[in-house]
């Protein structure tokens, strides 16, 4: 739980606790009223490729690009 950082009006606080297991976010002190909470993350999502061909292009020197790289979520 390192990457969460919680924000009151995009100032950082630091006086909340995460439940990893249920993901619910409690506060040691309520918020006060009308008080936009943002939250920054990261987080993991299993997926593997859905093709065995990946199409890609050299549009010019030392730039490539490709469409789409098609991903299925593999479910645990």
């Amino acid at each position: 739980m390192n990457s969460v950082k919680i924000y009151f009006d995009n100032e950082l606080v630091s006086f909340w606790q995460i439940n990893t297991v249920t993901g619910i976010l409690t506060f040691s002190s309520p918020p006060k009223a009308q008080i936009k909470i943002s939250a920054d993350f990261e987080f993991d999502v299993p997926v593997r490729f859905d093709t065995d061909h990946i199409s890609a292009s050299i549009d010019s020197y030392d730039v490539h690009s490709m469409v789409a790289i098609p991903l299925i979520e593999i479910l645990l």
